[in-house]
């Protein structure tokens, strides 16, 4: 396997694929900013990633500042805050494992799916809840009348 490729794994599922999936549910949302969004590819492309780069900015905060100390009194036999050393030192552990030719996870794409479930599940909620505090929309979604 290519050593760029865990690097690729993870940019689509903690990037690439909340900023589609969190893109499309604001155009079915909100069809009235469906006229701001341009037709070319490059600039939709834009658009996704750069959806994701502000959905990621504001669910990382919200992570740590509020769902962390949530859990921890929520589940406090789990140790969920003691855990996070883990994920800061995953580097070391698998450049010692690569060094000693040990066969293991690659933790990229395990932490990947985590940030994609956590950053789409947060944008999502923000979208909706944008969508319930505005008012319920009557009409059918401008995409699906298309």
């Amino acid at each position: 396997m290519d050593q760029l490729a865990p690097l690729g794994i993870y940019i689509i599922l903690a990037v690439i694929l909340p900023g589609l999936i969190i893109t499309s549910t604001v155009m079915v949302f909100f069809p009235g900013l469906r006229s701001l969004v341009p037709q070319g590819t490059i600039e939709i492309i834009g658009i996704v990633i750069a959806v994701a780069f502000i959905n990621e900015h504001l669910a990382l905060p919200f992570e740590r500042y509020v769902l962390d100390p949530l859990w921890g009194k929520i589940f406090p036999s789990w140790h969920l805050r003691e855990r996070r050393d883990l994920f800061l030192k995953r580097s070391q552990i698998i450049a010692n494992a690569e060094t000693e030719e040990l066969a293991h996870t690659h933790y990229d794409q395990t932490l990947g799916e985590f940030v994609m479930i956590h950053n789409t599940s947060f944008g999502l909620f923000l979208a909706a809840l944008i969508r319930l505090i505005i008012g319920p929309y009557t009409g059918l979604p401008m995409i699906i009348c298309q």
